[in-house]
């Protein structure tokens, strides 16, 4: 699942497949898992959704908010983020060195949000910087490059103070899993954007600051009981980032 029932300008030709797929299944179970529903405008939108889940054997929401707008439908249910089932062993076993993860995404991608693309940038370079004078070393993680973060990472590297750069190492996830969670893991302190940055954050038991860019994450947040702290996006210019550095360290669930 995971975003999956969001309402953008196509739902209906969504639901239409969706439906078609159900109808195909006929006597075959039908599962909805770890998704979460919306944001939304309309009742028509929501309705619609209901009479499909009505339909299935089993839907689970990652997050309370949706299943509270569907709790009433028998087959409904809530549980965390499937990612929180990874098997996670080792993940005391941390870097020796200091290290701060930060999850970039791509603001140009995104039309409600492609206002904020320099102030996101300068303020995650403003991080990066921050964290190094005070003795850190930088892992700038790419969760999508289809949606464009190797490129938002390039453009910050590119306005951070050239002095700094031998203390930054960037990962792009290509498909191999186990590297990628390796070098994820490794840090002690992520700063995260992306959703399942903060999903993963938890799980490691890392501490965790969130640059929030969608409902969904503010959600999760709440369900975790971590929505204290965290910045919105459109609102990322008034951050301190002294503020992160001193709250990132301890936040996490217990």
């Amino acid at each position: 699942g995971g975003s999956i029932f969001m309402q953008i300008d196509k739902w209906k030709s969504h639901l239409n497949e969706r439906k078609y797929i159900i109808n195909k299944f006929k006597n075959k179970k039908i599962f909805i898992l770890g998704s979460n529903f919306g944001p939304y405008t309309d009742e028509e939108f929501k309705n619609e959704y209901e009479a499909l889940f009505k339909k299935c054997t089993d839907v689970c929401f990652r997050d309370k908010y949706s299943y509270d707008l569907f709790k009433h439908i028998k087959n409904v249910r809530l549980a965390p983020d499937i990612v929180f089932q990874l098997k996670n062993d080792d993940y005391n076993k941390r870097d020796t060195r200091k290290c701060v993860g930060i999850s970039i995404i791509n603001l140009e991608e995104r039309n409600n949000l492609k206002s904020f693309v320099k102030p996101y940038e300068i303020k995650i370079k403003d991080i990066i910087e921050k964290y190094i004078e005070n003795g850190y070393e930088i892992k700038l993680f790419s969760f999508c490059k289809s949606e464009g973060d190797d490129k938002a990472i390039d453009r910050v590297l590119n306005i951070t103070n050239k002095t700094y750069l031998n203390k930054i190492n960037s990962f792009e996830y290509n498909g191999n899993i186990d590297s990628y969670i390796k070098e994820f893991k490794s840090c002690e302190i992520i700063v995260g954007t992306r959703f399942h940055s903060v999903i993963l954050s938890q799980l490691f038991g890392q501490g965790l600051y969130p640059l929030v860019y969608s409902e969904k994450t503010v959600n999760i947040l709440k369900y975790l009981e971590l929505d204290k702290f965290y910045s919105d996006i459109s609102d990322i210019e008034h951050l301190d980032v002294n503020e992160i550095i001193n709250i990132a360290s301890s936040n996490k669930i217990n």
